[in-house]
């Protein structure tokens, strides 16, 4: 998906949100495994209260631009906290305002979904707002969304901001670029909409943000114009996801093995790898993550899962 013209951008900002913005979106919990999951409407958060356990930390996902809760992308990330078992996994399921179903991809995104995706964030937002005013304690909260999705969590943080409840974390997997940066910027995603905001980076050539956006921002392979394993592909074929569709895989592998992916700090890619003495900072893509980190980290993977290196990741693949 090839970046707008300014006049179909700047349209966008105009529009906002027009008659087709129909109230779909649910909120799904999963009761161990991703067959077994009790849905409500999205503006009826309470009813998954019961479910609940208010003792553990509560994990709500949100998927991207024309993905599903069948996607792979979903089913690696939910997968994921599911064998963990030490936290609830919701999904933000926005099937109908994600799809492309419309007038062709392009339009599609820019003229509906990134419209309704403030919305579905704004009431994501009030949905954790009225979940934290009935016994949930939103600092035990953490939102993951990846691409668009990533944009719909930082609207749900601006949300919950305004009723001074800060969230204590969102992660950004790979966060739509298109209409988020640049002279049109949607202003999703960003530092400002949690305590801590971590982002990684896979593809900012294409479909990805080019620049840092969180507290602490994860740039994989960045001296590489696709990630291992890719190829460069300038058409709209799903091959040409491959890039942007890698941050669900480093980071679910990074779910399952927290220590996994080490990344070092570094001013921008240009520099990664210059500093490898036992001075330089690292820390972890995950929930191993150092919260009190601030910049810009660097890791390289393997072309295929297993993409962890280990320490060995630390430097640039060659």
């Amino acid at each position: 998906m090839s970046l707008l013209p300014h006049f179909f951008a700047s349209a966008v900002v105009i529009i906002g949100i027009l008659p087709w913005a129909i109230e779909t979106a649910q909120l799904r919990i999963y009761h161990g495994s991703l067959n077994n999951y009790t849905a409500t409407e999205l503006e009826e958060p309470l009813k998954l209260l019961p479910f609940i356990n208010k003792s553990i930390k509560s994990m709500f996902y949100v998927f991207g631009f024309s993905e599903t809760p069948e996607s792979t992308d979903t089913t690696l990330i939910l997968s994921a906290y599911l064998k963990k078992n030490y936290t609830n996994v919701l999904l933000v399921d926005w099937l109908k305002e994600a799809s492309k179903e419309f007038v062709g991809e392009e339009l599609s995104y820019a003229f509906k979904v990134v419209p309704l995706a403030r919305y579905v964030g704004i009431q994501l937002g009030k949905a954790l707002i009225s979940l934290s005013e009935n016994g949930l304690d939103p600092n035990m909260t953490h939102l993951v969304g990846h691409s668009l999705g990533a944009q719909v969590a930082g609207f749900a943080g601006e949300t919950t901001r305004e009723k001074n409840i800060w969230l204590p974390r969102i992660t950004g997997l790979d966060p739509a670029g298109p209409l988020f940066q640049g002279v049109v910027n949607n202003n999703g995603l960003n530092p400002s909409r949690a305590k801590f905001v971590d982002v990684l980076h896979t593809d900012p050539r294409r479909y990805g943000v080019i620049s840092s956006i969180g507290s602490v921002d994860f740039w994989a392979n960045c001296n590489l114009e696709v990630q291992p394993g890719c190829t460069v592909d300038n058409s709209d074929s799903e091959n040409s996801f491959c890039s942007h569709q890698r941050s669900c895989g480093y980071f679910s592998e990074a779910i399952l093995n927290p220590q996994s992916f080490p990344a070092v700090q570094a001013s921008n890619c240009s520099s990664w790898g210059q500093n490898t003495s036992n001075s330089a900072v690292i820390t972890f893509l995950g929930d191993a993550v150092d919260i009190s980190a601030r910049g810009n980290f660097y890791f390289s993977t393997n072309s295929g899962s297993p993409y962890s290196k280990g320490r060995n990741g630390l430097v640039p693949n060659k």
